[in-house]
């Protein structure tokens, strides 16, 4: 269950400024299953198939973890690092020429449930 009355925004944008006429991204924080949950929206046009577009992903995924990490660090986060156990896990899987990945962290099964449906869905 996603509780929207706590959804705020937690970045405006982890794109190079040189590509933000093409693409756009927001970074949201939010209560989902009683857990702080993060959901990114990344708006691209791509006129190709890139097969670098896992490694782009990975590159944003990167860039929120790093985010999390810096807000632990500072305090504002101190009682999420006593309650939760960081669990990473990381498929990787070649299909159609392209390294699809999928990383999931700190998230419970219901959210990763919800994420495997998302991905399969989209055609991630």
């Amino acid at each position: 269950d996603i509780s929207l009355d706590t959804l705020e925004i937690a970045k405006d944008s982890f794109i190079d400024p040189n590509y933000r006429d093409i693409q756009s991204d927001m970074l949201f924080k939010v209560s989902i299953a009683g857990k702080e949950s993060y959901i990114y929206l990344l708006l691209e046009h791509k006129s190709y198939p890139d097969r670098m577009t896992a490694f782009q992903l990975l590159k944003y995924i990167v860039g929120i973890w790093t985010l999390h990490l810096n807000q632990l660090e500072k305090g504002e986060a101190e009682k999420q690092r006593a309650t939760h156990k960081a669990r990473l896990k990381t498929a990787i899987s070649m299909r159609k020429k392209s390294l699809d990945l999928l990383l999931i962290a700190d998230i419970s099964e219901i959210q990763q449930k919800y994420l495997e449906k998302l991905f399969r869905k989209i055609g991630i």
